[in-house]
């Protein structure tokens, strides 16, 4: 039985090795990748640590040799390619420096260099290291490689939630596992080999971001922007970052959306204008991508029986939401008193720009009921939603607190009010559609 197991050890080595150039390459290098993209250099090609250093966490640790390295970045950049849905055309080659290790927080450095045919990239690890933070480098390193196969005089800028929301979902998504290491033989050992050991990988993208974020909304987008503190505040950072990509992974072509994102980031240091062209499909304005993303966020946090509303008290939250508290005074003299009339009143007598805020409002509200309410209604709330939407959206009144000459991310002028004919043919439209509604 113990020699079986040797001959299986032995001949998975040899498959793992087979995809990769070993030891031994002109210029000092320890091996190369299948593609040729990843060249690895190590001061000591083919040793590996014996004993594994002290680290703070729990976490496990690989010990990094050249061969096995060159085959596990391979694995995380397909494990990327698959995720974007796009093919490997990669142009700048990735050099890695296997460094002694010295302790468990020490700097992963990773150097862009433009040369006249493009972009190479440096990065120096230490040859003992946590896997997460191994997968995590590399896919930064890589996501950095598409952003600047086009950029000419500067580096592409990778925003926080793409580098720490990424290498999550690839350790959990991926087929096959990524990392591997090689661990010395025990001694007295007879079998001289190394056997292959592997990072194992979480059940599910989203098991652990829902857990955590199950105590608190997601974050918005402009928290997103911002850099995490320690302990708590950067795993939720990175949950929601993780959710947010799937999310967006979810969309139509979201893989090539997101990838089209990353070779407009060196022409403008704001992500969300190459974001906005790549997934122009889905969002026209940053309004629409943060309306989005506040959706999502709800439903991540859960649609249980306990959190959804009854038929009756959906239907009591629908029949406030489509009545407008007004002030009323009917005299000089007399003290004014409060009264709800129907929404189509607030169409029929209110100027465009004094509707749009009101409706918005109302439009909100009913995206949130849709998520709480009964199953049979959502159907209902949904119509109501897109006839206020396109009640706006043709007025006109959507942008009306806007400067007027105001453009959108794709340079066309915001939308102007309609003149008075037009919106009265709007407005009766409007009216008739919400009275089928009700």
């Amino acid at each position: 039985m113990k020699q079986n197991r040797v001959i299986v050890l032995l001949l998975m080595l040899t498959v793992v090795c087979a995809h990769a150039q070993s030891t031994r390459v002109a210029g000092g290098a320890s091996a190369i990748s299948h593609s040729g993209q990843f060249v690895i250099y190590s001061a000591a090609p083919g040793a590996f640590a014996t004993a594994t250093p002290e680290f703070a966490t729990n976490s496990p640790v690989v010990h990094l040799e050249a061969t096995l390295l060159a085959v596990s970045c391979e694995r995380i950049k397909q494990a990327l390619l698959n995720t974007l849905n796009v093919p490997d055309q990669w142009r700048g080659k990735i050099s890695i420096s296997l460094q002694p290790f010295h302790s468990a927080d020490e700097d992963i450095v990773v150097t862009s260099q433009q040369f006249t045919d493009g972009w190479n990239y440096r990065v120096d690890l230490p040859d003992v290291i946590e896997p997460t933070r191994l997968v995590r480098a590399l896919t930064q390193v890589l996501l950095l490689e598409i952003a600047n196969r086009n950029a000419r005089d500067q580096s592409a800028t990778l925003p926080l939630w793409l580098a720490e929301g990424m290498p999550p979902l690839l350790m959990a998504a991926s087929d096959t596992d990524l990392v591997l290491q090689s661990v010395a033989a025990a001694p007295g050992n007879q079998m001289s080999s190394r056997s292959i050991t592997r990072d194992s990988r979480p059940v599910s993208p989203l098991k652990q971001a829902r857990e955590q974020l199950g105590r608190r909304a997601p974050l918005t987008l402009e928290e997103l922007d911002r850099p995490p503190a320690d302990g708590e505040a950067a795993g939720i950072y990175q949950s929601s970052a993780t959710v947010f990509i799937h999310e967006l992974l979810q969309l139509k072509n979201g893989g090539p959306c997101l990838a089209s994102m990353l070779p407009e980031l060196p022409w403008d240091p704001d992500w969300r204008v190459g974001f906005l062209k790549a997934f122009r499909a889905h969002f026209k304005r940053e309004v629409d991508l943060a309306k989005w993303w506040s959706l999502q966020s709800a439903f991540i946090a859960g649609r249980t029986p306990a959190k959804t509303w009854s038929r009756a008290e959906s239907l009591a939250k629908l029949e406030e939401i489509l009545r407008c508290p007004l002030q009323v005074q009917t005299s000089t003299n007399d003290e004014p008193f409060q009264t709800d009339v129907p929404l189509q009143s607030i169409i029929r007598r209110w100027e465009p720009p004094q509707q749009s805020r009101m409706l918005r409002e109302k439009i909100n509200l009913l995206e949130a009921l849709r998520l709480r309410t009964a199953t049979d209604l959502a159907g209902l709330i949904e119509q109501y939603r897109r006839v206020l939407e396109a009640h706006l959206r043709t007025m006109g009144g959507e942008d009306s607190e806007q400067p007027a000459a105001r453009r959108d991310t794709a340079g066309h002028r915001a939308p102007s009010l309609q003149p008075q004919s037009a919106r009265n043919v709007i407005t009766k439209e409007t009216l008739l559609q919400l009275d089928v509604l009700d």
